[in-house]
Formats: structure tokens, sequence, C-alpha cells
């Protein structure tokens, strides 16, 4: 048997196998190492949408930049392409951005 202390008071009596992973929980909280928790999936990822309008312009350099915006998906609701309208910038109306590859 082990006594437990906490801020200097004895909180009782434990047996040394309970202690043994009390305190390895304890010192795996306190660096951060959260192996003992279950993983969750990742079914949202982050995307990054680009003007579709923005970048044919830029080829013929009339734009000043390429607006970019960075969100959310659900992977299994939209497996394809994400594509949305969005307030651009540099063509100051809205526009269709399209998700581009990482």
């Amino acid at each position: 048997m082990i006594e437990v202390f906490l801020f200097g008071i004895v909180l009782g009596l434990i047996p040394i196998t309970l202690a043994g992973l009390f305190v390895t929980a304890y010192l795996q909280y306190r660096r951060g190492d959260q192996k003992f928790m279950a993983k969750g999936k990742d079914i949202r990822v982050t995307v990054i949408l680009e003007c579709t309008s923005c970048d044919q312009k830029s080829v013929n350099k009339e734009s000043t930049g390429i607006s970019r915006y960075i969100t959310q998906k659900n992977r299994h609701n939209t497996p394809s392409r994400l594509e949305l309208r969005k307030f651009c910038p540099c063509c100051c109306k809205h526009m269709i951005h399209a998700e581009i590859k990482k």
C-alpha cells in the first residue's frame, strides 16, 4: 500500500498497482502525452479555395493578386472538389472559388 498525497494532504492508501497506473497517467497528462485517449477520425479536412477568374487573369497581368479562402469540408459528404461563390477583392464582385491542391 502507498499513501497518496495531494498538496501535502494524505488522500488515502491505494494498492501499488493502482498507484503505478495513477502516476503514469498523471505524468503523461502533464507532459502532453495523451496516448490513452482515443483519437478521432479526420473526416473534416481543411481546404483552400481560389478564385477561378483571378487565376485566368494573372496570365494576362490584369489582376493584382489571387483571392484565396481557407475553409473546411466533410470528406464523406463532399468527395468531389468544392466550389463556392465568394467575394473576390481583386475582381470586386462575387466569383466562383474552387478547391485547389495543397
